[in-house]
């Protein structure tokens, strides 16, 4: 018998929706896995020993995503299939296909001694819209370093 061991649902941040993730790869410590693809963007791992995994994301149009996954020893996954799921969300990046008339604010922000990236940066824009109004946005940077919005 086949052990569902986690759930991930790839969610795209720009639209909030489940992400289109045809062409999408999964590595767990380095090791390309294939999990299951459901419908909604949901993906299912099976088959693996209970401990902590480096999870990596790669799905086209997207930055990649790196997250913990911690996989319980079998029998003791939630009482709930939906207590189980991970919500993974994708950054656009820029080969995203953006709906037309969509302002878009992307930069990285790097340490200046090391150039290492900082993650969980307020970043604002204020700018002045089609129709003359100003405006303000804000976005935290990922992992990488990558915000936008």
């Amino acid at each position: 018998m086949t052990t569902l061991n986690a759930v991930i649902q790839l969610i795209d941040g720009f639209s909030g929706k489940p992400a289109d993730s045809a062409g999408v790869s999964f590595r767990l410590d380095g090791r390309v896995v294939l999990p299951l693809a459901k419908p909604q963007a949901f993906h299912a791992f099976v088959g693996l020993e209970s401990g902590s995994y480096g999870l990596q994301v790669s799905c086209p149009g997207f930055f990649p995503q790196e997250m913990r996954l911690q996989v319980q020893p079998t029998g003791l996954l939630q009482s709930s299939l939906a207590d189980a799921v991970v919500v993974c969300i994708l950054l656009p990046d820029a080969l995203y296909p953006y709906p037309g008339h969509t302002t878009l604010l992307r930069g990285q922000v790097l340490a200046a001694l090391d150039r290492q990236a900082l993650p969980g940066i307020e970043v604002r824009a204020a700018y002045q819209d089609a129709r003359g109004r100003t405006r303000t946005r804000q976005t935290l940077t990922n992992g990488h370093g990558h915000g936008g919005g």
